[in-house]
């Protein structure tokens, strides 16, 4: 009996490991703000370390594109896009802002990974599906 419990529960792990996101965050922040929208992800920080990931949903059609509207005071970030395959997109320094479009989009998920170099300091990231 306790053969049959312990392999039940070894199935239940391994099973809840398998609806994993493709992508995880890990980051060590200050007076962060996060959100994240079928078709719209933003954050604004005090300071920021690591790296976020984001789930896109973009509208069906097939010329969905990504539109990003960032600004950073200090340190550097570079931004991924995995639509199918993660590609570097853009990256941003300190006292830079980017306005920048990405597309066109296949349809499904599509994930925006922020990655910082370095501690960044006062960053407002968005990301939105048109």
């Amino acid at each position: 009996m306790k053969r049959v419990l312990c392999l039940a529960l070894s199935l239940l792990c391994l099973l809840s490991l398998c609806g994993c996101a493709k992508y995880t965050s890990s980051y060590r922040a200050t007076m962060l703000i996060r959100s994240n929208t079928a078709h719209t992800a933003k954050a604004s920080f005090s300071t920021l370390t690591g790296k976020m990931a984001f789930t896109l949903k973009p509208k069906a059609g097939g010329d969905a594109l990504i539109t990003a509207r960032c600004d950073l005071q200090s340190g550097s970030a570079t931004v991924y896009v995995d639509d199918g395959e993660k590609t570097e997109w853009f990256t941003i320094a300190g006292g830079e802002e980017v306005q920048l479009q990405y597309g066109p989009c296949k349809s499904g998920k599509v994930y925006v990974i922020l990655e910082t170099g370095e501690k960044c300091q006062e960053g407002h990231f968005q990301f939105e599906t048109e």
